[in-house]
């Protein structure tokens, strides 16, 4: 079973499949988590989440200790970007490992997703436009999430222990994602792992602040007007 783009995965992933007896017993023993947020500027944060039933990270980390390969921990220290942090924590039943990191414009993000991904040679290609005025920006979001191949078997074995959520957070109010899940500046994607998706979002962020000196503005040369009309 080969898997694209899930960042940080990597070899684990394959030791998750060979031991998917263990996945029909697990309901949802796998969550990826990916949240992106995104500033008026173009840069922002990303925050990848791999969240694992409690028995099912032991059973891994005792799998990577007696075949002396790197653990879950270990793999994602060692390909976290420059000033990214790993935080491990217990929630819930849960063991996750949250890595996240900020960028200065899509293309560092574009950069770091290359070699956090389970492949090299794949990117999820993440782009960002933006059409710019004196008032308002208008952004338009959308990254490419590759599914993981496997055959029918494996798909059947991991569809009900495997799911991936998507939140991705934009300058102003978000308003068209090919989403249903939208509230103000948020969207939030419910992925099937086998199948991958396209997030797309657009927002419309409005610059009140421009709009109010420009308000301000015209309130003094209209004062200003009137006392030189009572001068006259």
């Amino acid at each position: 079973m080969k898997i694209k783009g899930f960042s940080g995965v990597k070899k684990e992933v394959a030791t998750l499949i060979a031991v998917s007896v263990f996945s029909l017993i697990l309901s949802g023993c796998i969550t990826f988590t990916f949240e992106t947020k995104i500033n008026s500027d173009g840069s922002g944060r990303r925050i990848q989440d791999i969240a694992l039933e409690s028995s099912f990270a032991r059973m891994l980390e005792s799998a990577a200790k007696r075949s002396g390969k790197p653990s879950l921990k270990e793999e994602l220290k060692k390909n976290l970007p420059k000033e990214g942090k790993l935080r491990i924590y217990t929630k819930k039943g849960k063991v996750h490992y949250e890595v996240s990191f900020y960028f200065k414009d899509i293309d560092e993000l574009n950069r770091i997703n290359k070699k956090l991904s389970a492949v090299r040679d794949i990117s999820t290609n993440v782009k960002l436009t933006k059409k710019d005025s004196i008032f308002l920006a208008l952004y338009d979001f959308q990254e490419k999430i590759p599914p993981l191949e496997a055959t029918e078997l494996e798909q059947l074995e991991m569809i009900g222990a495997c799911s991936v959520v998507y939140k991705l957070n934009m300058p102003g109010k978000i308003i068209k994602a090919n989403t249903n899940e939208i509230e103000g500046e948020t969207a939030i994607w419910d992925i099937n792992p086998f199948k991958g998706k396209e997030i797309r979002a657009k927002s419309r962020y409005i610059r009140w602040w421009a709009i109010s000196f420009l308000l301000f503005l015209l309130v003094l040369i209209s004062a200003g007007g009137i006392l030189l009309r009572k001068r006259d």
